[in-house]
């Protein structure tokens, strides 16, 4: 284990994208908390970055690292009061995801955070839940915080005044009067990870025109410590079976467990859970969700009718989800795995070759034009996550699932109104076998000709038809 601090001035002539593409080992304190480390070292919100890595975290201690865990828990849910829903995990849920937790298999886990105290609350309570079915030691915890001003520095590095003391001996850290919530927790629960922050008000630079850029600079920072290779030799079989990535949603343990299962049952090179907004009644991230014909996931006008209708929205139509596309549909409704040729929607499960053997990165268009031909410099064409499934589709690895089950929101309430992880079914060997015959699919191997392109994510122009490979 190492712990590293950095403190970098900051030229304002830097780009962001230059400073975001820093050296990955690192995790945000609040300022307090540095200035105890260094008495001597000038902290201004401009002139700092710090870094942790534990590489090789001692073994969890039982109960005393049972009740550390809690008290953190509990410090973060005081400080951050944003409400996180009830997990509970069913016997069905169990039965269904055993052999893959049976499995062991390794995970490299990614998350990005930019003012997202919201879900906060959620990740500590998910988190600990979520790596405990998984073993501790089989998952690498990579959080990536670009500059945000809201309380996500706090949850990421909690103070004693919140009721959190240190505890040396069970952590085998630093004794600090700061103890930082993400990281004690993993210590305790014997998680390795690596936490990066470029200092609270050091926010990138997303306006004219980069923003894609920026977002792909920041998701590739977050997965450099599996680019790197250094990582993987200490887990276990030195390897990493799956890269998982989440936004900034909310969710629940199963399903994440969901995705996980989809990727491993279906022999995916990607799953994706289905992400909802606007009360549930509709998919977010439309942008990068397409389908295997290449359509959109609703009809133009009727999405158009729908934001437009003042009316409330139990009064107003719905769009109905893949109009075009009637089997899809109905695997859609009835929470059964579908092909498609591009997802992401709140969280993604990669196989691990996508990235190492096959060198994809996150990535901005590169062949955006001007309206008459003209190629132009990189924009906000497309965005990165869908640009990701179109170069897996270049390399032949297009078996990209979407893992209709587990759906997941952006707060509580909208989590709540369209969750599936409470709909279980009926237990036992034969109804599992039923299940399981119902979700297989055949993959189709080739990708459409042609795709809608949403560009800019402009919702309100129609969609235009253009070759799946133009970007």
């Amino acid at each position: 284990m190492s712990f590293t601090k950095q403190t970098t001035p900051i030229s304002p002539s830097e780009t962001s994208v230059s400073r975001i593409t820093m050296s990955i080992i690192a995790m945000i304190i609040n300022y307090d908390c540095l200035a105890y480390f260094d008495a001597n070292v000038q902290l201004s919100a401009q002139t700092l970055s710090t870094s942790i890595r534990n590489s090789s975290p001692p073994p969890p201690l039982a109960a005393e690292n049972s009740t550390l865990l809690s008290e953190i828990q509990h410090a973060a849910f005081t400080l951050i009061g944003y409400p996180r829903p009830a997990c509970p995990i069913h016997d069905w849920h169990r039965e269904r995801y055993q052999s893959l937790l049976d499995s062991r298999k390794t995970l490299f886990l990614a998350i990005n955070l930019h003012n997202n105290a919201n879900v906060a609350p959620n990740i500590m309570q998910e988190l600990p839940v979520l790596l405990r079915l998984l073993g501790p030691h089989n998952v690498h915890v990579s959080i990536y915080e670009s500059g945000s001003f809201d309380e996500t520095p706090r949850f990421l590095g909690l103070r004693e005044s919140h009721g959190i003391h240190t505890f040396p001996v069970i952590s085998r850290r630093l004794t600090y009067s700061c103890v930082m919530a993400v990281a004690q927790a993993l210590d305790a629960l014997g998680t390795s990870y690596d936490i990066i922050s470029l200092g609270l008000q050091e926010t990138p630079e997303k306006t004219f025109g980069h923003r894609i850029e920026v977002l792909a600079a920041v998701r590739n920072a977050a997965m450099k410590p599996l680019y790197d290779g250094v990582i993987v030799q200490h887990m276990p079989g030195k390897r990493f079976d799956t890269v998982l990535v989440l936004n900034d949603i909310i969710w629940c343990t199963v399903d994440v467990l969901e995705v996980l299962y989809q990727k491993e049952e279906r022999g995916a090179h990607e799953a994706c859970s289905v992400d909802w907004d606007w009360n549930g009644r509709i998919v977010y991230d439309r942008w990068v969700l397409r389908t295997m014909s290449g359509r959109p996931w609703y009809e133009h006008d009727g999405l158009v009718k729908h934001f437009y209708d003042d009316r409330s929205l139990d009064e107003k139509p719905i769009p109905v989800p893949l109009p075009f596309d009637p089997e899809d549909h109905e695997r859609f409704v009835s929470l059964l795995p579908l092909q498609v040729f591009s997802c992401w929607n709140g969280m993604a499960a990669f196989d691990p070759a996508v990235f190492l053997e096959h060198g994809i990165r996150f990535r901005g268009a590169r062949s955006d034009n001007d309206g008459w031909g003209n190629v132009t410099e990189p924009s906000d064409i497309a965005s990165e996550c869908y640009l990701i499934s179109v170069d897996m589709w270049k390399k032949k690895v297009g078996k990209i699932v979407l893992a209709s089950r587990a759906r997941v929101a952006y707060s509580v309430d909208d989590y709540e109104r369209y969750r599936t992880d409470t709909k279980v079914g009926e237990m036992g060997a034969d109804a599992a076998r039923a299940l399981s015959q119902k979700e297989t699919f055949d993959w189709v191997p080739t990708p459409p000709e042609k795709v809608t392109m949403h560009d800019f994510a402009w919702w309100e122009n129609e969609e235009r038809w253009a070759p799946w490979d133009e970007l």
